[in-house]
């Protein structure tokens, strides 16, 4: 059962500071709506309590040299990726991920798609649609609508107001 007391966990993962930036306003958005929110890097995943199940999981993560992830999330994505997880180590949490890339080089938001690839393999629930930013058009032609529908679906699953202030 999720209401407006459901945590809601914003993890970024951020090498030039526009994940974390992006991951920051939109916590700072669901604090503003009364929420209960937290944030960190991904790298702080256990202390955060990422595991446990009841909570919705919000994740921002860029992509830096040739697809990897930043040095923020690099720690997460190596655990992440273990061979060696149960296929319902994650039950119980539901997320969504913001991706950010550039189109100019290989690899396009793979920093992200990993995680996002990943979680649902290890028993994670996708509760609203991934989205791919491009920093060779413009992040915020991808961010922003993402961000609102983001909010929309918030006040769905736990009530609240989805209005988006500017």
């Amino acid at each position: 059962f999720f209401d407006m007391a459901t945590p809601l966990l914003f993890l970024y993962g951020s090498e030039k500071g526009n994940a974390q930036a992006i991951c920051e306003d939109l916590e700072k958005m669901a604090a503003s709506k009364g929420y209960t929110t937290s944030i960190n890097k991904l790298n702080n995943w256990e202390a955060m309590g990422f595991e446990t199940p009841g909570k919705l999981v919000i994740i921002v993560c860029s992509t830096t040299g040739e697809g990897d992830p930043p040095e923020t999330a690099r720690k997460f994505w190596r655990w992440l990726k273990k061979k060696t997880h149960p296929a319902d180590m994650l039950a119980g949490v539901r997320y969504t991920i913001l991706c950010l890339g550039d189109t100019n080089y290989t690899n396009f938001c793979k920093g992200g798609k990993v995680i996002d690839e990943r979680l649902p393999q290890v028993g994670a629930e996708k509760f609203y649609a991934t989205a791919h930013a491009d920093d060779g058009t413009g992040l915020e032609q991808e961010v922003e609508p993402w961000k609102a529908g983001l909010f929309v679906k918030l006040e769905e699953i736990l009530g609240g107001s989805s209005a988006v202030a500017n």
